[in-house]
């Protein structure tokens, strides 16, 4: 029964994004013109596979951990992030194609820099953190939550491979094929979203597993995200080819942070 739920969970998701391609496809001069739709159409793609995993967990009788009480482990998400944040920025500054101007700073006293700096980094990375967690939250039920659960027993990087593909091509209509996409970007960003979802589902599992959440997952993301936003607002990464160059240095970076977990762990089962 529990094969069959997965199944049919899996059609039901992935089948919301062949129709979800096809209306932004058809739709493209319409969302374009009118904004807010396809940002309201995005929302309801993150958070369908979360009512999905809802659902059928419910049918199941097996809740999912959504949230729980922080342990030591939700302290890696900062740091992770404030490491990757550092190497990714200061291994693009060479690459930057213009000397930014800090007109946020500019003028102000030095209490008052002080206090503008703190703003900055308030608006720019933690609330947008905790926006994004909350929007990421409905396909990590999915991904991180029902189906991790319904795979794991296969073994960890088995389960975790297959999530990866199924999760690449879930998310390719949603990246690939954005309000900023034209048919030359098309397939640079679905091979940009393979590389992503291959290099974060083992990040994002190990949050899901040792913090006993699905939210944990969704932090991580999104703080990850946050601070690649934060990165490009405070050093003024402007052009195609630097945020290119710094998404290339997080991945990087992310992916070493991976291996780095996985030797950790490996090191501790030894004992």
């Amino acid at each position: 029964m529990t094969e069959k739920n997965t199944r049919n969970s899996l059609f039901i998701v992935l089948g919301v994004a062949i129709v979800y391609t096809f209306v932004k496809i058809l739709g493209s001069d319409f969302f374009k013109e009118i904004y807010i739709f396809g940002l309201v159409l995005s929302f309801l793609y993150f958070w369908i596979p979360g009512g999905v995993a809802l659902a059928y967990s419910k049918r199941e009788g097996k809740p999912l951990p959504i949230f729980a009480k922080p342990n030591r482990t939700y302290w890696l998400i900062p740091l992770l992030t404030l490491v990757t944040f550092l190497v990714a920025s200061f291994a693009t500054l060479p690459f930057r194609e213009t000397v930014p101007t800090f007109s946020f700073f500019e003028g102000k006293t030095l209490w008052m820099q002080i206090g503008s700096g703190i703003l900055f980094f308030f608006l720019n990375y933690v609330l947008m953190t905790f926006i994004f967690s909350f929007l990421f939250l409905g396909s990590e039920l999915y991904w991180r939550g029902y189906l991790w659960d319904r795979l794991k027993e296969m073994g960890p990087w088995k389960a975790m491979t297959i999530t990866a593909i199924l999760w690449s091509v879930w998310q390719i209509p949603l990246t690939a094929l954005s309000l900023f996409s034209n048919s030359t970007m098309v397939l640079r960003n679905a091979i940009i979203v393979i590389v992503i979802s291959f290099v974060f589902t083992p990040l994002l599992t190990f949050f899901r597993v040792r913090c006993k959440s699905v939210y944990a997952a969704a932090l991580c993301y999104s703080s990850f995200l946050a601070a690649f936003t934060f990165s490009i607002a405070l050093f003024h990464f402007g052009s195609m080819r630097e945020m290119g160059i710094l998404g290339g240095w997080f991945l990087i970076v992310t992916a070493l942070e991976v291996l780095a977990l996985k030797f950790i762990g490996s090191k501790r089962k030894e004992k």
